[in-house]
């Protein structure tokens, strides 16, 4: 049966049907597409169906896979469970997938069993579970699991710089309610404002950049007292067109009185090093990519205002790294709606 036939046959079938083809221990093959199928749909029992392929050591490795990143989609104490006892599988690729969605739902109990899990010998496996603590802590404002300010020698150095004009558009509101299970599935445990946004294009690609509601309640003093995920860059997917999360901003305020700022993959790959200056009511993000494969050399500062609650960009610039050896032109240009 070919891929299209295959995808057209589970799109026919109910949830229930579904849900009886991924518990179907006898089937020869076709139970993660199931499973697929039903997280495709945000299916009401998906994660209970998940729980019970996750938890059956002797389901394929597949769909134990496919049932660990269900699973972070919504914040349910009997996921974290299951996840949870995930940890401890040999498969340090599960391991790695479960890892990734606690960081997603998990709460403080789900710090302890992150410590006591190391990843064994495969370092994704480790990193996810490291920045997994790391996530969880930022998001409950913990002074724990903190980040690592980079070696300088890390940061993309710069042979001068080209300006660019950059226009800023508000995002009308009901991009929120059009894109609100997006939002939900992608950051289960970190409620997002509907207000205050902006959205770029950057190479071609489109990144919405929304603000934590926590972050917008309590202003700018709430990267100054502790550490926080003040905003989130999402990424435009074009097949199937959906949001997810590219990068996470998190800050800490540090022992010398300064702000960092920290770009993350949610793979836990740092992707940008700067850092917050706060004045009154009035904060500027500077941030500075580092020497990773795939990322431009860019230098960005970003204003936030209490009085407004929006984000401006005051600043953009990109030029050529060692990495690179080549100038990149980087667009930024905020966009009406979202398609």
């Amino acid at each position: 049966m070919g891929s299209n036939q295959t995808g057209k046959d589970l799109a026919a079938r109910t949830n229930e049907e579904l849900a009886k083809a991924v518990a179907d221990t006898s089937a020869a093959s076709g139970r993660r597409e199931a499973l697929q199928e039903l997280a495709r749909r945000n299916a009401p029992k998906l994660s209970a169906v998940a729980r019970r392929a996750l938890d059956d050591p002797g389901a394929p490795r597949g769909l134990r896979h496919t049932a660990a990143v269900a699973l972070g989609k919504r914040v349910d104490p009997e996921s974290e469970k299951s996840l949870v006892g995930a940890l401890s599988s040999e498969d340090t690729g599960l391991v790695r997938l479960a890892a990734a969605s606690l960081g997603k739902i998990g709460d403080r109990s789900t710090l302890g069993p992150l410590r006591k899990s190391d990843g064994g010998t495969s370092p994704p496996a480790r990193r996810a579970i490291s920045f997994a603590r790391s996530l969880i802590s930022y998001r409950l404002g913990l002074p724990e699991e903190l980040l690592r300010r980079p070696p300088a020698k890390e940061v993309a150095s710069f042979d001068g710089a080209d300006s660019m004009s950059v226009r800023r558009v508000e995002v009308p509101k009901e991009a929120f309610t059009k894109n609100a299970e997006d939002l939900q599935l992608e950051l289960p445990r970190l409620p997002i404002a509907s207000s205050g946004s902006m959205r770029l294009s950057c190479r071609g690609e489109q990144l919405w950049v929304v603000l934590a509601e926590e972050a917008v309640q309590q202003g700018t003093r709430s990267v100054a007292e502790s550490s926080c995920i003040p905003a989130v860059v999402l990424k435009l997917s074009t097949c199937p067109e959906r949001w997810y999360v590219h990068e996470y901003l998190m800050t800490h305020p540090s022992d010398d009185g300064s702000i960092q700022a920290f770009g993350m993959r949610p793979s836990g790959q740092m992707n940008h090093f700067g850092g917050v200056d706060v004045e009154a009511d009035d904060a500027v993000l500077t941030m500075q990519a580092l020497n990773v494969a795939g990322i431009p050399a860019i230098a960005l500062k970003v204003g936030y205002a209490d009085a407004s609650g929006e984000l401006t960009v005051r600043e953009a610039s990109t030029s050529i790294s060692e990495r690179e050896k080549a100038r990149k032109r980087l667009v930024l240009e905020p966009v009406h709606g979202l398609s």
